[in-house]
């Protein structure tokens, strides 16, 4: 994955983006894996790109998958 590919779960695009993007565009068989913002296991099917120095990334680009 690039280190400007981020995986997110359902919870992290609620409360950070829904606001700006309403409903995300899901990968219909996303593979689990933690989410870039809090850390928790997802299998949302969510990617955003972000700056991997986003001070709210907890990955900082280097994904735990």
């Amino acid at each position: 994955m690039s280190k400007w590919n981020h995986r997110c779960c359902d919870d992290c695009w609620d409360s950070l983006f829904r606001a700006d993007r309403g409903e995300p565009v899901r990968l219909k068989d996303g593979d689990e894996g933690r989410c870039c913002w809090c850390g928790e296991d997802t299998k949302s099917g969510i990617f955003r790109r972000a700056d991997p120095n986003d001070e709210g990334l907890s990955c900082e680009g280097a994904h735990a998958d």
